[in-house]
């Protein structure tokens, strides 16, 4: 049995913090030095305090950012009385009051008002199984003196990051990836060439990978106990994705508004100011509308525009038309291209490449935000849950046609859609891009018509990519996401479950990211885990409603929205990215992808590259999501490979 262990900190829990810790199987002293330099390369997402705990064996870290129990006596890491289990946490326990009653119940005496004394002595309690008692957003890892074991566990969804590596005969964690890389150094010989294989289709890297192999990520919903030299993850939680009868539209509506209300009322217990994102769309005006209600303080709402927009791109005059019925304090931006600089600084914190653009805005406005509260409210989640994007409807159609039209005639189709005086025919191109992206392709290249490369591979790819790849490929990965569904799912249903599976890990990691580079808190009432398990039992016509994606959706948002936002289209949070590429950043584009050394030569076929290049900048083609991506794969070479770029320099 380990000795009592030295502790420093001061400080509360409940709130969002980065933590790190070091396990020596052979119970070498962890260097104090070694262990706050790894806990501080995440101080941003905790600047309000730092502690550390270290014994034989272990040391354990926390940076804290303060929402609940803004006294000095919650500790962390935190111990219970006889200092035989000590915890990091990040996150917040949304029924931590309801959770601390029953624990009080059973016996156990509380010395702190927040919810990381509650998930201790949860764990106290019920062991491994404390997670099926938890409702909310958290990372943490919890040493058993007694046992010299570590549990650690991620929330369901995955809203708050865990990495870890063995390396030396011992396991080393943190918030981030980049924390890990002063043990696994990333060379060209680490990359995973399924998760670049990934990127390159995508844009972001899977939820259970990483990009440079000997670092691991814990996925969403999954354990990891490390006892006796052994370890182990499991998974604990996953949406029963099984559709049901419909429910009459009054009574779903009624179960939606009472899940969705509870959510967020929730997500609104913060000892700190507290206020909403609120962009216009469906999602994120029932989160604000219902906390404008429920909220005893005039909320403060924040919104993005960006230069060059349209006016029918443009969503601030809806998200207006909400702020003036909920008198909200409102606040908006304008992001443009020389926003830009903050790029190397975010893909520094994500640690891998990344190549979602929104993470720009969604980082501007996150350091706006800060400056009047330090817990925001957003309407991530929607989507993923309530079938928003239009993929899911053109599946469920794809399905029908391959039920009732043999594949011959479908290719047959297809193929004429494609002949001379044909194609220029009105909606022939989108007919057959239908077609082909949806109807005659294997279910795993469905996802591929949202993908970065499509058709491309089999040229862009260099020969030794390829050889790498062989059968291990993204399209495998995808297939085995999708072996996990009930078999019973529709097409359209079966490709909404992929999207919670794969898609929703890319904007969790963009708002991450974004929010706590702002050292800003960010709450999703969409990903509380009831919400999404109701969704997942709600048959995708209900979900669909009349035939609208998020229908379902659009119709609660009638009891609390104006009608202007009920008949408008999904729009996105993200810039007119094509035109950024042939303007202002043209000359990073050109440079970081013309050398010699390019990281992309290794990979991308150098004459392929320069046409994708050249067509997008003279106007020809839009090449935007593949550039983006590319220019990303760069930028995140020269901050870890070669080490030639800072993040906190400007393209």
């Amino acid at each position: 049995m380990l000795g009592r262990g030295r502790q420093t900190a001061t400080g509360s829990s409940g709130q969002m913090c980065g933590i790190a810790g070091i396990v020596d199987l052979r119970q070498r002293d962890v260097p104090e030095s070694e262990l706050i330099e790894l806990r501080d390369s995440v101080r941003h997402r905790g600047p309000d305090d730092a502690g550390i705990f270290r014994a034989p064996g272990i040391g354990l870290a926390t940076r804290r950012l303060s929402i609940l129990d803004l006294s000095p006596r919650g500790h962390m890491p935190m111990a219970n009385e006889d200092e035989s289990l000590w915890i990091t946490y990040n996150g917040e326990v949304y029924n931590f009051v309801e959770l601390r009653a029953e624990l009080e119940r059973l016996g156990h005496a509380f010395r702190s008002g927040g919810d990381t004394e509650v998930v201790l002595r949860a764990f106290e309690q019920w062991g491994d199984d404390c997670v099926d008692h938890l409702r909310g957003m958290y990372a943490f890892a919890i040493w058993d003196v007694r046992r010299h074991s570590l549990f650690a566990a991620r929330d369901r969804l995955g809203v708050k990051p865990f990495f870890y590596a063995s390396v030396d005969e011992r396991l080393v964690f943190c918030s981030e990836l980049h924390g890990l890389y002063r043990f696994v150094r990333p060379d060209p010989d680490r990359i995973d060439p399924v998760a670049l294989d990934f990127y390159l289709a995508y844009g972001y890297v899977p939820p259970d990978r990483c990009f440079v192999q000997g670092v691991e990520r814990l996925p969403p919903g999954h354990v990891l106990r490390l006892e006796d030299g052994r370890l182990s993850t499991r998974r604990y939680w996953r949406p029963a994705f099984r559709p049901t009868r419909d429910m009459p539209l009054g009574e779903c509506l009624d179960t939606l508004d009472a899940e969705l209300s509870g959510a967020v009322a929730r997500r609104l217990r913060s000892d700190v100011p507290l206020g909403c994102f609120l962009s216009g769309g469906i999602d994120s005006g029932l989160v604000a509308s219902m906390a404008a209600k429920a909220s005893p303080n005039r909320l403060k709402t924040f919104s993005v525009g960006f230069e060059g927009a349209r006016p029918d791109e443009d969503e601030r005059p809806l998200a207006r038309l909400v702020s003036e019925r909920y008198d909200t304090d409102h606040t908006e931006l304008m992001v443009g291209p020389s926003h830009k600089s903050v790029l190397p600084r975010m893909l520094w914190h994500v640690g891998e490449p990344f190549a979602d653009v929104g993470i720009l805005p969604m980082r501007e406005i996150s350091a706006l935000a800060k400056c009047d509260v330090t817990v925001v409210l957003t309407g991530d989640g929607g989507d993923e849950s309530f079938a928003g994007y239009p993929s899911i409807r053109s599946a469920e159609m794809a399905g029908r046609v391959r039920r009732f039209v043999p594949s011959p005639a479908r290719r047959g189709l297809a193929s004429s859609l494609g002949w001379p005086g044909v194609r220029e025919l009105p909606g022939a191109t989108r007919a057959r891009r239908w077609l082909d992206n949806y109807v005659n392709c294997p279910r795993a290249e469905r996802f591929e018509a949202v993908g970065l490369w499509g058709g491309w591979r089999e040229r862009a790819y260099t020969p030794e990519l390829r050889a790498l790849l062989r059968e291990h490929t993204a399209r495998a990965l995808v297939e085995a996401v999708l072996d996990g569904a009930d078999d019973s799912l529709s097409a359209g249903e079966l490709q909404l479950f992929g999207e919670l599976e794969l898609r929703l890990s890319r904007y969790l990691t963009k708002v991450d990211i974004a929010s706590s580079s702002a050292s800003l808190e960010v709450r999703s009432p969409f990903l509380d885990h009831g919400v999404v398990e109701l969704a997942a039992r709600l048959p995708l016509d209900q979900k669909l409603l009349r035939g609208r994606p998020k229908g379902l959706l659009r119709a609660l948002a009638g009891r609390y929205l104006p009608q202007e936002l009920l008949t408008q289209p999904k729009r996105g949070f993200a810039p007119r990215l094509g035109d950024w590429l042939r303007g202002d950043w043209a000359p990073v584009l050109r440079e970081l992808t013309s050398g010699a050394d390019s990281a992309s030569s290794a990979w991308i076929q150098a004459p392929v590259l320069k046409e994708v290049v050249e067509s997008h900048l003279r106007g020809s083609a839009d090449h935007a999501d593949r550039l983006y991506a590319i220019l990303c794969l760069e930028i995140w070479w020269r901050l870890f490979v070669s080490r030639s770029l800072t993040p906190d320099d400007v393209l």
